[in-house]
């Protein structure tokens, strides 16, 4: 080869080519190298992705499981948590009628035992009259006894002053009597309704 510009040989060209060529294949061995290393770099990730992605998932799944669990058990306790309250408020409304009931049987037993408002006016309207009755009856006996004016004069003698006192205490008697019979019929009527 020339430096001058003249003509090239035959064999430098075929040297040329040779260094050239050689200069091709080691740069294609080196960029095969380098492809072959790339490759296995890339081979490498890939796995090593795989593997992260697999254990990502296996890590997912068993956290979906545990949750699955926990929230299975949580929804257990809150239904046996549930029953019992519905069973307790069962019992509750249960002992809660029985004493109702009880209650309301001791008020229509004290309603059946009592007298009625009208009927007991009536009955003691009844009583009034028959002890208006006796009193007139008395009244009409002690003007009988003493006269029309109902009282013993102070200028009558002794004889009568003791027939007097004999006949006021018949006449207390009567007044007694009746007043017994009065009271006696007002218990009556309150002990029967």
């Amino acid at each position: 080869m020339t430096m001058d510009g003249g003509t090239v040989t035959r064999q430098e060209l075929v040297s040329l080519q040779a260094l050239v060529t050689q200069l091709i294949e080691s740069n294609d061995r080196r960029y095969e190298q380098r492809f072959l290393s790339l490759s296995q770099l890339f081979d490498q990730a890939t796995d090593a992705q795989k593997e992260a992605v697999t254990a990502a998932l296996a890590a997912s799944d068993k956290a979906v499981q545990a949750a699955f669990l926990a929230s299975e058990k949580a929804v257990q306790a809150a239904f046996l948590a549930s029953e019992k309250a519905s069973a307790k408020a069962e019992e509750a409304q249960s002992s809660y009628n029985e004493r109702s009931n009880e209650f309301r049987g001791q008020l229509d037993d004290q309603a059946k035992t009592l007298m009625p408002r009208a009927e007991t006016m009536a009955t003691f309207k009844a009583y009034d009259d028959k002890l208006d009755a006796v009193k007139t009856e008395l009244q009409q006996l002690r003007d009988y006894r003493y006269g029309a004016e109902g009282r013993v004069t102070a200028t009558s003698n002794v004889t009568h002053d003791s027939q007097a006192q004999n006949n006021w205490r018949v006449t207390a008697a009567i007044a007694a009597i009746g007043m017994m019979i009065a009271v006696a019929g007002f218990i009556l009527a309150l002990a029967h309704p």
